[in-house]
């Protein structure tokens, strides 16, 4: 058992040493933004607290590299200046298994991975963002939307952890009769964003609930909507790779995302009850928790 805590412990740790780190390897690895017209904006910057957010400006556009500390998750998101319109990154990225679509150097720590990996797919998926025009948003090609995304989400949607774990134990109930614990040691009880973790003997689940903090929902002004996401990632114990549950599922023979779930329910109890339906239609090898079942049939 201790062995199988400290692994899983691992993976929870935080992607950065401190803020300094953060914005160091910021303008690294997204310094070609320059080159593109966008300035640095260290004034429009937001370090501390729970969420780090470092600013480059164009005249349309402007591109921020987050991290949420609590959460231990970055990422990139754009605002149109003129309306305030908000668009991750993640929704240029096509449903193309993580692993198949970048290769980068293993010797990155896993945070300096993650911005590496942000800049890659902004450098690949970004032409129409990073042409910084008015009509960028508006011309980005369709991608389906990522499993557990919620968009234009307005504040009273949050929930806060013990809600959010409630339902998590409620429709993910199934793990247990398949020899996952629940192992509340390891989870983030932090508000607004919190995960809940269950492990096995050589896979673990990790379900997050990642949503603004307080500050950043005054940021937006008005009207004040952003983008809350529901996610899984499965974790091999053995080496602490991780991958998204819905990354997983691609190309499986016969995956379909949208499948039935509770319509009266919450945005956030709808996605919680979506990932868990996926997971026992589509995840009997990571249920199988063998040595193997990390690997994609």
């Amino acid at each position: 058992m201790s062995s199988r805590k400290s692994r899983m412990t691992r993976t929870l740790q935080p992607l950065f040493g401190d803020s300094d780190q953060f914005v160091h390897l910021v303008e690294n690895y997204f310094g070609f933004l320059e080159k593109y017209g966008f300035r640095r904006s260290p004034q429009a910057d937001h370090i501390g607290g729970a969420l780090w957010s470092i600013v480059y400006e164009g005249n349309s556009v402007r591109i921020d590299i987050y991290y949420d500390v609590r959460d231990k998750f970055s990422g990139v998101s754009f605002i149109r200046k003129r309306d305030g319109r908000f668009l991750d990154l993640l929704r240029l990225v096509p449903n193309t298994p993580i692993s198949e679509s970048l290769t980068l150097t293993t010797h990155l720590s896993p945070g300096e991975s993650e911005l590496a990996r942000w800049a890659e797919y902004l450098k690949r998926y970004g032409r129409l963002i990073l042409a910084d025009s008015e009509e960028a948003f508006e011309r980005l090609p369709s991608q389906p939307k990522p499993i557990g995304l919620i968009e234009n989400a307005q504040p009273h949607h949050a929930l806060d952890c013990p809600t959010f774990h409630q339902l998590v134990e409620h429709y993910f109930a199934f793990l247990h009769l398949h020899g996952f614990e629940r192992r509340p040691d390891l989870e983030h009880l932090d508000d607004p964003s919190c995960t809940c973790v269950f492990a096995g003997k050589h896979i673990g689940i990790m379900i997050y609930l990642s949503q603004p903090t307080q500050d950043w929902w005054h940021a937006l002004g008005s009207p004040r909507t952003a983008d809350i996401y529901v996610g899984v990632n499965v974790v091999r114990l053995r080496d602490y790779r991780q991958r998204d549950l819905g990354r997983y599922f691609v190309g499986m023979e016969g995956f379909e995302s949208e499948l039935p779930v509770p319509e009266s329910a919450s945005p956030v109890e709808r996605e919680v009850a979506r990932w868990a339906e996926l997971l026992k239609r589509y995840g009997q090898r990571l249920l199988a928790d063998r040595e193997d079942s990390w690997e994609v049939s």
